[in-house]
């Protein structure tokens, strides 16, 4: 299909397919027993787990970000009319700010139990460095730019031109929550009003800014609490 056809058609279906494709590829490289076990041997196990994460880490950046942009200008989708602009930038901050706040929160109020200590931090070395704890946060930022321009960017603002924000909200959505199945019911079930808030405030501002900010605030503030409460877990200068 070509011309107007394929721009009212066509690119929503490829957007839907690139994104189902880079969660796929990317859940099972970052997954993958054959991956880690090859930095748990250059390594050891300890420090091979730690690369492990990171790996996903970068590789997202590389799936869920670099490989979704490059489709989109391939046909000549503009990336600032998928949510990577800096517009409104007032709006953007107090939205994050609001949003990262009360996420952190709900870090502090129930990031407490067991079972969320067994999982978090994904790093799971004793002796954290600052340099661990600078890439470690530094990956969280670059992988959740790329996470957030593939849900609140590339898939929302493809399908909303087509098919309208309440079916562009409700399709991201569920496939937002069905990418947290991994981490179980829990984070999947939260991932759906969490996910409907994102899209509507990206909407508003036509961006994705606000989302990377309130999810780099969940992120390192989960991150950050988890290694403060685990008991097995310290931050020095030596390994």
């Amino acid at each position: 299909m070509g011309g107007s056809g394929y721009r009212s058609m066509g690119w929503p279906l490829t957007a839907v397919a690139v994104t189902l494709l880079s969660l796929v590829v990317h859940g099972l490289l970052r997954s993958s027993a054959g991956v880690r076990a090859s930095f748990c041997r250059k390594c050891g196990e300890a420090t091979g787990q730690a690369r492990m994460v990171l790996f996903g880490r970068l590789s997202g950046v590389l799936l869920l970000g670099l490989v979704p942009a490059a489709a989109a200008l391939a046909v000549g989708q503009r990336l600032s009319d998928l949510g990577l602009n800096f517009g409104r930038p007032g709006r953007v901050f107090g939205y994050g700010a609001a949003l990262a706040a009360v996420l952190v929160a709900v870090n502090v109020l129930a990031g407490k139990n067991a079972a969320h200590l067994a999982a978090y931090p994904e790093i799971r070395l004793a002796r954290w460095t600052p340099g661990l704890l600078a890439a470690s946060a530094s990956g969280w930022a670059a992988y959740l730019v790329a996470y957030e321009f593939l849900f609140r960017g590339f898939f929302l603002f493809s399908l909303a031109a087509a098919a309208g924000l309440g079916w562009a909200v409700a399709a991201d959505t569920a496939v937002y929550a069905l990418a947290h199945l991994p981490k179980g019911v829990r984070e999947t079930l939260g991932a759906i009003p969490l996910g409907g808030v994102l899209c509507l405030v990206s909407f508003d501002v036509g961006n994705i800014w606000p989302a990377v900010l309130a999810h780099l605030g969940l992120a390192l503030s989960g991150e950050w609490l988890s290694l403060a409460r685990n008991p097995s877990m310290s931050v020095g200068w030596k390994k």
